[in-house]
């Protein structure tokens, strides 16, 4: 199974590209603003993959990692059922596929 540990997933150096490929987005006056001139369109490496990354392809690539679905089941778990005694491996397994 992938590791789930947040130190095995990502690095420090993944945290400061992926605040990079959220850079351009502001919030005046409680709205929410884009502006191309303040985004960093460099390269960046977010979980191993490099490219120009911009907020969505950020969330695109982490969603896409193997690890996210057993951390979005370990969080809900936490949430709504306890957040004292973690879901077993068993329950968080991914769901097989027919074949």
């Amino acid at each position: 199974p992938p590791k789930t540990s947040p130190s095995t997933i990502y690095t420090a150096a993944d945290v400061r590209d992926v605040a990079r490929g959220f850079t351009g987005w502001s919030v005046r006056r409680r709205k929410v603003r884009y502006t191309d001139r303040g985004h960093d369109a460099g390269r960046k490496r977010v979980l191993g993959k490099v490219g120009g990354f911009d907020a969505d392809a950020v969330l695109k690539v982490a969603l896409e990692h193997p690890a996210t679905p057993r951390l979005i089941v370990r969080k809900l778990y936490a949430l709504f059922i306890s957040e004292y005694r973690p879901p077993s491996d068993e329950l968080i397994a991914p769901e097989k596929k027919a074949s």
